[in-house]
């Protein structure tokens, strides 16, 4: 009797952990409700952990120093924080990288109350852009909503969508958005200019959802993943995996390009990461061509790694 009370009383406490543990555990269709927020958040099972990224750096610094590219990439593991920087402190133009930060702005007025998505906007002359997207091509007068617009500039890169947001939100507005994520930024006289570390600031701040909402922050991401562009870093990915990135190409007053970029967060199971990739002054078919070289050498490391 005595040797089933001191049995008892330790497996009651067990139970009343695994119960704890049970009621506290965010359930699996909680879970599968966020699927591009980072799963440390909700205070899920622990990743599936890498640690050794020696053989990684090796082959990236290889890739890009020994010939000189101007290329400057980020990679972060996003389980652990791990990262590889090579040229990452260059800063550039991030021409349509800046739709990510812009889209952001637009949620956080929406969940203020000073913006709704159904809310329809007009096109001005000024906004109507032809390089990028055919929202352009409703011409003056036309009509959009907010909703549409954040769409069109997310999935299609559509600089019409973007003038218009960025009109609609304000410069001010656009602003906070660094300065509440600490990311330290310069103007030039066409563009924003920020290095790649910095910039990936941008979507992790999204896959945490430290700064939005979780719907919000889940609702970009979504839309990230639907990008029509597929070279750059998509295509150095393997089949059915779930990527949400955003490119930029940045033009100088010429009208040649000068950066070539590609960010986003690549969603291999339990091994989620970061890359960002900006290349200067090159051609656009060499961009893509290094752009996917070294997308597939970190792809192939992280999911393959035992």
């Amino acid at each position: 009797m005595k040797i089933i009370k001191n049995i008892g009383w330790p497996l009651l406490a067990v139970s009343i952990l695994i119960n704890i543990y049970y009621i506290f555990k965010p359930s699996e269709s909680f879970l599968s409700s966020y699927p591009y927020l980072s799963k440390r958040i909700f205070q899920a099972d622990p990743n599936d952990i890498l640690i050794n990224f020696t053989a990684l750096r090796t082959d990236l610094k290889k890739y890009i120093l020994e010939p000189k590219l101007k290329i400057a990439r980020y990679f972060e593991y996003l389980p652990t924080g791990v990262s590889i920087g090579i040229n990452e402190k260059e800063d550039l133009e991030l021409a349509s990288l800046l739709k990510v930060p812009l889209v952001m702005a637009v949620y956080k007025q929406v969940s203020e109350g000073k913006l709704s998505f159904d809310q329809p906007l007009i096109l001005k002359k000024e906004y109507l852009n032809q390089k990028w997207g055919n929202l352009w091509q409703r011409g003056e007068g036309g009509k959009v909503t907010v909703e549409e617009a954040v769409k069109l500039a997310l999935i299609e890169s559509d600089n019409t969508a973007k003038q218009l947001l960025l009109a609609t939100v304000g410069v001010p507005a656009l602003t906070e958005v660094f300065d509440e994520l600490d990311i330290p930024k310069q103007a030039s006289d066409q563009d924003i200019i920020l290095n790649v570390k910095n910039y990936s600031t941008i979507f992790k701040s999204l896959h945490f959802s430290s700064y939005l909402k979780k719907e919000d922050s889940e609702k970009i991401l979504d839309y990230l993943t639907q990008s029509k562009f597929d070279e750059g870093i998509v295509s150095g990915v393997g089949q059915g995996i779930k990527i949400a990135h955003k490119i930029g190409v940045f033009e100088n007053k010429e009208g040649k390009t000068d950066v070539i970029s590609d960010c986003g967060i690549i969603y291999v199971p339990l091994r989620p990461y970061l890359l960002c990739i900006m290349e200067q002054k090159t051609e656009n078919a060499l961009a893509q061509k290094h752009m996917k070289e070294l997308s597939r050498i970190v792809y192939n490391f992280v999911s393959s790694y035992k």
